[in-house]
């Protein structure tokens, strides 16, 4: 017993200077400490049972003797049996998809911080263009939105001079904050341009909002943060009279690695929930409450044991968020597209401020996490935080929407492009756009036409110039190597942080 204690004690010194070893500021984390112990333990718990086997089987083993081995409280041969077999199987399951999962992460890291430091971005994903009676937006060659201004046609503007309002879904109509479903996709585009001088947002702004006093205040185009922009309405109806400010944000852009990483990172944990309840599906009647706890304590979990994953893509927008409404002078409403909807439903919900999200992934689930690891006022109210002040538009065939549950209020509209739904035709912001004008009307009278084209051959197209392109720019090999590794301290913390959810997970 001596015997034992003083190697608990010696392992726990060496736990204990493991800790101090590997964090920065050398604080000692007690739970991180008490792995670190209970691993080097059961290692050492192995190792003796092995020496002393031998040593038994030595001092016993003779000419006509057999070797006797040291009995111990769990039997050896129990792993041979086919319960251990299946357990090893699954164990070893696990384990290569939590490697792959790091795996991944760590590629999207390095890479995303590759192209940073190179500056492998192509200059215009989403582009537009005035052309006489027309207001023509284009997103990577091959989703074209064309929409005919009214009051700029003339004589010919004397059939079919305003869209016809159909009202073909419960949410036409209707009004949030003084701006229907149409104003909030419209507004949705614009974080996905530039605001250069060649684009001109601005003009853009008036071109597709002439009917409210409108303005541009804020664009953030922050590395390491969602770009988002500020617009602020004067004198447009609202329930209490302030004024309105509507920050969208901006989705997942096509030449960016680190949003496809940062979209890894968000829905991961629904991702495994999925899989539980695929392998045991009696857990799919667990409630909200219960998966939140999971996943929450998964994350407080990490965070005892010093990994901090509380970096994210919206802490500048729910930082600005905050603070533009802390004095209750002005109404706040949070929109945007796929990955910015997602983001303006999280942060939404996080300062307790109402979003309108347009075919954003489910956030069901996945809020829990981010209430576990932001500290505000709203972090308690759970699901309800969601339920009260969300509006979603999803859009059938979509599968971006499957990564998690929606909560709120949902409005499902069909999909226009649903032969190309495999494409992503049901998840382009133009196709929802357009399907809105089309069954909703506008009431603004602002367009006398709306059409929309589709064509992913010339995306890929496109895709592959850029891919040719970045290869051609990586011939410098030697920049780019210099570029990764000095970039390592930027992509460091998403490793670890990336390893430790898919171990926990």
């Amino acid at each position: 017993r001596v015997l034992i204690l003083a190697a608990s004690a010696s392992l726990i010194l060496v736990a204990v200077r493991l800790c101090t070893y590997i964090r920065d500021d050398g604080a000692v984390l007690p739970v991180l400490v008490f792995f670190i112990w209970l691993a080097m333990a059961g290692e050492g718990l192995r190792i003796m049972r092995r020496w002393t086997n031998l040593v038994q089987a030595l001092s016993t083993a003779g000419p006509g003797k057999r070797a006797k081995s040291v009995k111990f409280a769990v039997d050896s041969s129990v792993q041979d049996s086919l319960g251990m077999k299946v357990v090893t199987i699954l164990v070893r399951v696990l384990i290569a998809s939590m490697l792959s999962f790091a795996a991944v992460l760590g590629v999207c890291a390095i890479a995303a911080a590759a192209q940073h430091s190179v500056g492998l971005f192509v200059e215009d994903i989403v582009v537009w263009e005035e052309a006489k009676n027309e207001l023509v937006i284009t997103n990577a060659g091959a989703s074209v939105l064309t929409m005919r201004r009214s009051g700029v046609m003339g004589g010919s503007a004397s059939r079919g001079s305003t869209l016809p309002s159909p009202q073909d879904y419960m949410a036409c109509g209707n009004t949030w904050y003084g701006l229907q479903l149409l104003d909030y996709a419209l507004l949705s585009e614009l974080p996905y341009i530039k605001p250069t001088a060649k684009n001109n947002l601005p003009r853009l702004l008036n071109l597709l909002m002439p009917h409210v006093n409108i303005s541009l205040v804020q664009t953030s185009q922050e590395v390491g943060q969602r770009p988002w922009m500020e617009f602020e309405l004067r004198g447009h109806p609202t329930e209490d009279s302030r004024p309105l400010s509507v920050v969208a944000v901006s989705g997942t852009n096509l030449d960016r690695v680190i949003d496809y990483l940062e979209d890894i990172r968000m829905w991961t944990e629904p991702i495994v929930l999925t899989i539980i309840y695929t392998l045991f599906p009696s857990t799919r009647s667990w409630s909200r409450e219960t998966t939140a706890l999971f996943i929450g304590s998964m994350h407080r979990m990490m965070a005892a044991v010093g990994v901090r994953d509380d970096r994210w893509h919206y802490d500048r927008i729910l930082q600005h968020v905050r603070n533009i409404s802390a004095d209750g002078s002005r109404q706040v409403v949070l929109t945007g597209h796929s990955l910015g909807g997602g983001i303006a439903l999280v942060v939404g919900a996080l300062a307790g401020q109402p979003a309108v999200a347009i075919q954003p992934p489910g956030v069901y689930h996945s809020l829990a996490k981010h209430q576990a690891i932001q500290q505000g006022s709203h972090e308690l109210e759970g699901s309800s935080a969601l339920h009260k002040k969300s509006l979603s538009l999803v859009v059938e065939g979509d599968w971006i929407q499957h990564f998690d549950q929606h909560g709120g209020l949902v409005q499902t509209m069909a999909c226009d492009q649903i032969g190309k739904s495999l494409a992503a035709g049901c998840h382009l912001l133009e196709g929802a756009i357009f399907h809105l004008a089309r069954h909703c009307g506008d009431v603004a009278n602002r367009f006398t036409e709306v059409n929309h084209h589709y064509d992913p051959t010339a995306a890929t197209m496109a895709v592959l110039r850029t891919c040719w392109q970045v290869a051609l720019d990586l011939l410098d090999w030697k920049a780019t190597v210099s570029s990764i590794f000095g970039s390592a301290a930027q992509v460091q913390g998403i490793l670890v942080a990336g390893v430790a959810v898919s171990a926990v997970a």
